[in-house]
């Protein structure tokens, strides 16, 4: 029965370390009167008929604590991301 009881501990911990993990990341894109790349993470374009992580197919940068800048990497994409901003 020990084995078991140690099963299952390990089970927890293997869940609470992915829970804490998944955790920080959501805290990490909460704005708190600063902007943060990770705050875009989540945001997908499409890029050659494909879903893609914007920060895949543009450079982005923090201007200052507001503003956040967005640069992609070839012109012709600028219009598809603007018009699904």
């Amino acid at each position: 029965m020990s084995e078991e009881l140690e099963f299952i501990i390990e089970e927890a911990e293997d869940s609470m370390k992915k829970a804490i993990g998944f955790l920080e990341v959501e805290l990490g894109k909460i704005r708190a009167g600063k902007a943060t790349p990770t705050m875009l993470d989540g945001i997908m374009v499409e890029y050659y008929g494909a879903p893609t992580p914007i920060n895949q197919v543009a450079n982005i940068n923090i201007m200052d604590a507001r503003t956040i800048s967005i640069q992609p990497w070839r012109k012709r994409h600028f219009r598809q991301l603007k018009e699904q901003s």
